[in-house]
């Protein structure tokens, strides 16, 4: 943030619209992540009325995924629906390649119905980030959309369809030594054993010990060369 605000006063000298829209974007995302919501939905909607005097169909999907995020985290679940179906209604006039970020918009429109106790609406808004994911070979955010829809089945009650999702996410996790994941899903996983069969509960509790191990380890390694 204090790099970005080094630099806004320069941004006025700026021809490059794209550069321009891509910092509005990070100032109101950084803004988003560090609690500053009122000042994230401003700099959010500058950006979004600059993207639309300038026809700039991704970035304004953009500005409405960070609105219906802010909005959703403020708990005002009707704007942030508002912004989820605005940014999706932006998606056919996206390129292939900007299609990728279509899982974002999906995975936390999804949550949002969650939240709002629409499991059907939630279900099928996460099966498309699913298969958006997987179209665009996106595991990262593959293994974050199996995660959400089974957390989606498991505050139904579905425990092992719930541990089936967690099951999947963690083997992507796995491949990708994504360490932190790695442990949420076999916690996740755990839960979902806990009362329906103590063998698999207790092999997830113990894979989750030496997960923790792995991932404290690498912590210590990282703190030693710091």
């Amino acid at each position: 943030m204090r790099v970005v605000q080094d630099i806004w006063p320069q941004l006025s000298q700026c021809t490059d619209i794209e550069t321009k829209l891509t910092f509005y974007w990070l100032r109101a995302e950084l803004l988003r992540r560090l609690g500053m919501f009122d000042e994230a939905l401003d700099f959010a909607y500058i950006g979004e009325d600059l993207a639309r005097q300038n026809k700039s169909h991704f970035s304004m999907f953009t500005f409405w995924t960070v609105l219906g995020t802010v909005y959703m985290q403020r708990n005002q679940m009707e704007q942030a629906e508002s912004c989820f179906q605005t940014a999706l209604s932006l998606k056919d006039k996206l390129s292939v390649t900007e299609q990728k970020s279509l899982n974002t918009a999906y995975a936390r429109f999804a949550i949002l119905q969650q939240q709002q106790k629409r499991v059907p609406q939630a279900l099928e808004l996460i099966d498309e980030s699913i298969q958006s994911a997987k179209e665009h070979q996106d595991e990262p955010h593959l293994i974050q959309s199996l995660a959400i829809r089974g957390n989606i089945l498991k505050a139904q009650g579905k425990d092992r369809e719930a541990g089936e999702m967690y099951k999947k996410a963690l083997t992507l996790a796995q491949k990708h030594q994504d360490r932190k994941r790695e442990a949420r899903l076999l916690f996740r996983l755990a839960e979902c054993y806990e009362n329906v069969d103590e063998q698999a509960f207790e092999t997830a509790s113990r894979d989750l010990f030496h997960a923790q191990k792995r991932l404290e380890k690498e912590r210590s390694l990282l703190d030693e060369e710091l």
